[in-house]
């Protein structure tokens, strides 16, 4: 049988011994975490960086469905004879004061499609020639 002081430096020994595994290990988890929390602070500031690049995307996206809207033609609608008058009348000189008289419509009707005529003639006139 092993002696009473024998038993106990065996004993602090292996507390001792133990202690000091527990403290290594405590120290390894710090560190571990220190390094999990600089990469969760890396990942969240590239999260951050496109979030912040995002809506200049949308914005690009947003502005290329609306150029394509704008480009595509639209179907052509059967236009009253009247209104078609228009381009002839203004082509042979007509104000709108006349045009009103001859198609029977009223004086802001005629200069509301007077000025709409002379928009499109003006369209049509410089989509031919090359920018």
């Amino acid at each position: 049988m092993l002696k009473p002081e024998i038993l106990f430096f065996m004993l602090l020994a292996t507390v001792t011994l133990a202690m000091v595994l527990f403290g290594f290990l405590y120290w390894k988890l710090n560190r571990v975490n220190r390094e999990l929390l600089d990469m969760r602070n890396e990942v969240n500031g590239d999260k951050t960086r496109r979030k912040t690049e995002q809506p200049s995307f949308d914005q690009n996206l947003a502005l290329a469905e609306l150029k394509a809207r704008i480009n595509n033609k639209r179907p052509e609608v059967a236009v009253p004879d009247k209104y078609r008058y228009i381009t002839s009348l203004v082509a042979q000189g007509l104000d709108s004061g006349q045009i009103s008289q001859v198609l029977q419509i009223g004086r802001g009707e005629a200069e509301q499609l007077v000025s709409l005529a002379n928009l499109r003639r003006g369209m049509h006139s410089t989509q031919g020639s090359p920018a």
